[in-house]
């Protein structure tokens, strides 16, 4: 920005506030056309207070007294780098990792909802124990196809020789939770993730029910190794086997999805 000789003190301020204040100005022309004005504005400062501008000297005051005290922090070129349009360089990392940033914080503020509402004591008496329940009388049914003398009363499966309880954390509710939780925040369309509700529910379910089922068995024939395997192998086989049925629905929705519904969808 070049000085206009002919222009009064009070005509520059008023030059200066219009050039700063242009749409489109990058940071590092501000800081340029800034430093010109104030440092010709700071040696006659007393000049420039007249009764007409008197109402503008203080605003100047404090636009010199910057210039003076960081005059050459504002002309370094770290900050050339940082205040010029080279300062978009700190965005684009965070702009590549935004959709990532975004699935995540979905997903756990997802869970906590999630998770807030399983534990309400009037959900877990009207759907959380019934559902319980529910698991319990089809496991108990397909430990009585395989040959074994079981029955289920509420939550609890029992036979002669060994019997089990299924609590709320056992039921498969919770993982199924994390599932939608990660289904819902990735960013496809609503068709998609509702088949991918569908798909991760029943699979979920299936292979609780298959957990529940085997270490019934394990139980009854090996009860020394029943608690190993229900708090470290059979757990680890859901999360793993839940994980996996994630990762294929997300193969399959990016893989058929074009990429202008994705964005339409986030």
């Amino acid at each position: 920005m070049q000085v206009d000789e002919s222009l009064s003190e009070a005509d520059r301020f008023v030059h200066l506030k219009q050039a700063l204040t242009r749409p489109g100005l990058s940071g590092g022309s501000l800081r340029i056309a800034a430093g010109q004005w104030l440092r010709r504005c700071a040696h006659d400062l007393e000049t420039f207070r007249s009764p007409a501008t008197l109402r503008s000297s203080a605003i100047l005051d404090g636009l010199v007294s910057f210039d003076t005290r960081h005059r050459r922090f504002l002309s370094s070129r770290w900050n050339h780098h940082m205040m010029s349009p080279g300062f978009d360089r700190i965005l684009p990392p965070f702009r590549r990792h935004f959709p990532t940033i975004r699935f995540v914080l979905l997903t756990f503020g997802l869970l906590v909802v999630a998770y807030w509402v399983l534990h309400r004591p009037t959900v877990v008496r009207s759907i959380v124990a019934p559902y319980t329940a529910f698991v319990a009388s089809v496991s108990g049914g397909l430990l009585r196809l395989v040959g074994v003398s079981a029955q289920s009363h509420g939550a609890v499966i029992s036979s002669p020789g060994f019997s089990v309880a299924i609590r709320s954390v056992c039921n498969g509710l919770e993982v199924t939770a994390i599932f939608i939780a990660a289904v819902l925040a990735f960013p496809v369309g609503w068709r998609s993730k509702l088949v991918g509700v569908a798909v991760g529910y029943t699979a979920v379910f299936l292979v609780n029910i298959l957990r529940i089922v085997v270490l019934f068995l394990i139980g009854l024939h090996m009860p020394n190794v029943f608690e190993s395997a229900h708090y470290y192998y059979a757990q680890g086989f859901v999360i793993l086997v839940t994980a996996i049925v994630w990762v294929v629905w997300v193969s399959v929705c990016t893989r058929r999805t074009p990429a202008g519904d994705t964005r339409a969808a986030a």
